[in-house]
């Protein structure tokens, strides 16, 4: 009786969890811009792949707008990266730790050394020569149509 009870409340604690980590919004905190590129760091970004097209459909426009960053150009490429834990000072090169400086982007237009974030990207997003984007998350790739449409590759 009382290891049902247990996980009757663990359940509800797991669901209760996820339901609430479901319904976080996803908040743009910075935007840097390098050469072609540009990198557009989030907090609580989307967990799934559908949810972060459907992000990423959402919030195209806003971000050409508000961040000129041109979605459609000829050149270049987005990056969607996870904020985390923040700015951070590029770490040493330690032979014995498991970070390296290497797993960090250091963002040369902050003029602090406090201008490095662990590379955790979401997705990049590149134009193709038809004029429709190619969406890359981790290992899947997908294209988003001049319709609006998006297709697995």
């Amino acid at each position: 009786m009382k290891f049902t009870k247990a996980l009757i409340i663990l359940g509800v604690l797991f669901f209760s969890y996820a339901l609430w980590f479901s319904f976080r919004e996803t908040i743009i905190v910075g935007v840097h811009k390098e050469g072609d590129a540009a990198y557009i760091l989030v907090k609580n970004p989307p967990l799934l792949d559908s949810t972060k097209l459907k992000w990423w459909k959402e919030k195209s426009k806003y971000i050409n707008e508000n961040y000129h960053i041109p979605v459609n150009s000829r050149y270049g490429f987005i990056l969607i990266m996870d904020y985390g834990k923040g700015y951070q000072l590029l770490p040493s090169d330690k032979r014995l730790s498991s970070v390296y400086p290497s797993d960090y982007i250091c963002f040369v237009d902050m003029k602090t050394r406090i201008n490095c974030l662990y590379k955790n990207w979401i997705m990049s997003i590149s134009n193709k020569a038809d004029g429709e984007l190619n969406i890359k998350i981790k290992k899947n790739s997908y294209t988003l149509k001049k319709d609006g449409s998006v297709v697995e590759d």
